[in-house]
């Protein structure tokens, strides 16, 4: 790598506890995984919904409805002179996710790019850099938006994170090869679930008069819940235009981020534990 544009950043990855690594992974730094991971929450409103067709990360990505699901906080030095962004996902029935017939092993971690028509599986070995919230804007709102459209939206403006694929054939080994990214350490790894918890709790105590209205407070599949929450973390207006009040830029990533950093001495999440 050269020193000259070599950098070390903080990524954060979500996952099955069963990977190690982040080699053809996506990441994000605090605020990109903030978004990938809080947009799950209305999830079960989604993907209930018979009404219209859904993408398939949201509602059949390993990453997202995987059980026992991990958050992974890392330390990557990387060529800064990024490329563009790659799609990264699990390999799922014997088909590389987002293409209709190029196969691969199920389980595997499998990089797409090019254009959305295209796309292949001949990634460049340059780390990719995208900010979602521009991704987003280059789709129409439907003509029918629902709730969860909005949320989507809202929660990518309002956090403005970025997001970055770590491409196999770019990370460093022993060798002399050329390459854009290593993976210096791997810090802390605790379970989503936990971090779920420790947000809901942050959530509720905000607005504990909207939570307390719902026939089940703390079940956070149900609409109650997930209204209550997206309304108390955007505003109460954010599921049905572009929204304003709810918490800050800083305030969602240092409540996303917090008990990933922290042990559970300080507030946290305990290291997970295979």
């Amino acid at each position: 790598m050269d020193p000259k544009h070599a950098k070390n950043l903080t990524f954060y990855h979500v996952n099955e506890p069963n990977y190690t690594g982040i080699s053809n992974m996506d990441t994000g730094d605090a605020r990109g995984d903030a978004l990938f991971s809080l947009r799950s929450i209305y999830l079960p409103i989604e993907c209930s919904d018979t009404t219209t067709k859904h993408f398939s990360g949201d509602c059949a990505n390993p990453e997202v409805v995987g059980d026992k699901l991990t958050v992974t906080e890392v330390v990557v030095e990387v060529d800064s002179r990024f490329g563009n962004y790659s799609e990264c996902n699990v390999c799922t029935n014997s088909t590389v996710p987002f293409t209709r017939n190029q196969t691969c092993t199920d389980g595997d971690y499998i990089c797409v790019c090019g254009s959305f028509y295209n796309l292949t599986t001949d990634c460049p070995p340059t780390v990719g850099v995208e900010s979602p919230s521009e991704v987003f804007e280059k789709f129409p709102m439907p003509k029918h938006a629902k709730n969860y459209n909005w949320w989507l939206i809202n929660l990518a403006e309002r956090i403005d994170g970025k997001w970055y694929s770590m491409p196999a054939a770019g990370q460093c080994d022993d060798s002399a090869k050329p390459c854009t990214w290593r993976l210096v350490e791997s810090k802390r790894r605790v379970l989503k679930s936990c971090q779920d918890e420790y947000i809901f709790d942050q959530i509720n105590k905000i607005n504990p008069t909207c939570f307390s209205t719902c026939p089940q407070p703390k079940n956070s599949t149900s609409t109650c819940f997930i209204e209550c929450f997206y309304s108390t973390l955007l505003g109460p207006s954010s599921n049905k235009g572009k929204s304003t009040g709810g918490l800050s830029q800083e305030q969602i990533s240092d409540m996303w981020k917090f008990p990933v950093v922290n042990d559970e001495r300080k507030g946290g999440c305990p290291e997970y534990k295979p």
